[in-house]
């Protein structure tokens, strides 16, 4: 295995195939370390991965919610002992408490990653039986392949088991098809976890059932495992039966089962290697002339790096316009019934509050913040799905822009050459919506509570009641605008990451071509040598 695999990497260096060496140096790594199968649990945000985790473990491990709260991958294996420690992107680690995971991995206590976690890893005397499995616990859809951030857009190779959570009140979307379809190139184990099912009666969870294997049957022309699971209902049922039609048999047959995986991962590579190999071959048969005429027919205007680069701009800035007053149409409507909600808490409270203007101007510029803030909270918490659609609806047009692509690509090299290519598959990744920050004023802006000792509060109260409850409309108003202006900033940002991973994934995929089309070093014989090597050592034709 090891031979075939040092074949296959300098096959690699020689014909200049760099998209194959992160997932050469995971299997390096997998061959050379302790025997570990990586259970990865994948899905949409809000598909129930960490409840599922901590109702299969039975400990109330990781951060859950009606929001999204993973941000970070967090990785749970057998240990002698119950701790937690953190790995930071500059390499060090820190020993923490299993109480203070959330601290690290919860966008709410750890936004957008601003502490630089590499991951979290726990360990867990109640999973020796589990001695060898990590359960692995990822950020939303996509999240492992994210772009900006060197380690965890290079995670999904080491998945060696894939449990695919899929929300029973939401059923198989398109991106969800795409993670099964990017996952079945690095694992051969993969399972549906049903998640939510309590939601439905086992009538209507047979019908969604049913729902699924015809889908998947269609898409992916197999048969998927799929379990049921709820972390609320019938869990240790659900734990049950989960346990032995999947782990049970992964821990009877351990060492198989980790061969077989490694064999998979190494089957994978030597097939886009050999794909890669039959472009090669094809153009090194040619001669410069024929060559350069190739790379003009295969890599033709559509396909151009300019062309590419301005339809991806068009598109951002298209959807860059419309995302505040979207937004803003969102919140609207919110404002007259916040407006009475606030006043009338605040004729409540002002009953109660006692000392000179000086202390209830500051209690009041407390309070006042406290309860926007709440409200405000409430009111994005409401909204946030339509905020992350204005994100989903920029995802599937730039999917639909990147399917295009690479069917024009593979078009163009197959009617040029008669050769198909293997595509690997786009992962998005939606950065998760936080609530964003209220700022009030000053109770007044010609610091009156400064000379409190003129304005005895036993005969002005009512007068200033009236002056702090004035000021609502234009408090709200301003915060309001001002939570606009903030999630436009985060959708707008999330949208540009969108066109940068589009750009990047075309830019990679043409380099590769490109050089492929144009390396003067092919030599025929060469490259039939080596793709008769890797046939000959793994015999995958």
């Amino acid at each position: 295995m090891k031979i075939l695999l040092q074949t296959i990497k300098e096959i690699c260096v020689t014909n200049s195939i760099t998209t194959l060496d992160r997932n050469i140096q995971v299997v390096e790594s997998i061959l050379s370390q302790k025997k570990v199968i990586d259970v990865a649990v994948l899905g949409q945000f809000k598909a129930g991965k960490s409840s599922f985790l901590n109702s299969f473990m039975e400990k109330q491990l990781l951060p859950t919610g009606v929001i999204p709260l993973t941000s970070v991958i967090t990785r749970i294996q057998y240990g002698e002992r119950e701790k937690a420690t953190v790995s930071f992107f500059d390499g060090h680690i820190e020993e923490i408490g299993i109480a203070d995971i959330d601290e690290y991995v919860s966008e709410s206590k750890n936004p957008e990653n601003k502490k630089n976690v590499l991951w979290v890893d726990v360990e867990l005397p109640t999973l020796k039986p589990y001695d060898g499995l990590r359960f692995v616990d990822t950020p939303g859809l996509g999240s492992i392949f994210k772009h900006n951030s060197e380690v965890t857009e290079k995670w999904a190779p080491e998945i060696g088991v894939a449990i695919v959570a899929i929300s029973a009140d939401r059923p198989l979307s398109e991106n969800e098809i795409l993670l099964v379809k990017e996952v079945e190139k690095y694992s051969p184990d993969i399972v549906i976890l049903l998640t939510k099912a309590d939601l439905f009666d086992d009538v209507q969870i047979d019908e969604i059932m049913g729902f699924l294997k015809q889908s998947i049957r269609k898409v992916f022309n197999r048969d998927l495992p799929i379990h049921c699971y709820s972390a609320k209902q019938d869990s240790v049922k659900y734990r049950k039966e989960l346990n032995d039609a999947l782990f049970v048999p992964l821990m009877k047959d351990f060492s198989g089962e980790f061969e077989k995986i490694v064999t998979y991962k190494i089957e994978s590579l030597a097939q886009a290697c050999l794909s890669y190999l039959e472009l090669s071959l094809s153009v090194s048969r040619k001669s410069d002339a024929e060559r350069n005429e190739l790379k003009s027919q295969i890599l033709s205007e559509r396909l151009s790096i300019d062309y590419v680069r301005e339809e991806l701009l068009l598109l951002m800035t298209n959807f860059l316009s419309q995302t505040r007053e979207k937004i803003f149409s969102y919140i609207r409507p919110y404002r007259t019934g916040l407006n009475v909600a606030v006043r009338e808490k605040f004729l409540e409270e002002y009953k109660s509050w006692r000392g000179n203007l000086f202390k209830i101007s500051r209690k009041y510029e407390k309070w006042l913040n406290d309860v926007l803030q709440f409200e405000i909270k409430k009111i994005v918490d409401a909204e946030r799905p339509n905020f992350v659609e204005l994100l989903d609806a920029v995802e599937r047009h730039y999917l639909f822009f990147l399917k295009s692509f690479r069917d024009r690509l593979n078009h163009s090299i197959k009617a040029v050459l008669g050769i198909t290519i293997r595509s690997e598959e786009w992962v998005v990744e939606i950065k998760e919506i936080r609530t964003p920050d209220v700022r009030i004023g000053r109770a007044s802006e010609f610091h009156l509570d400064l000379l409190w000792f003129l304005f005895p509060m036993f005969i002005y109260k009512n007068v200033f009641r009236r002056h702090f409850a004035n000021q609502f409309p234009y408090e709200i108003d301003k915060n309001l605008h001002r939570v606009t202006s903030d999630l436009t900033g985060m959708v707008n940002n999330g949208i540009e990451e969108l066109k940068d991973q589009s750009y990047c994934y075309i830019v990679n995929e043409l380099k590769t071509i490109e050089s492929l089309l144009t390396d003067e070093k092919s030599d025929t014989d060469d490259i039939m040598t080596s793709m008769e090597m890797i046939n000959r050592l793994f015999q995958i034709r």
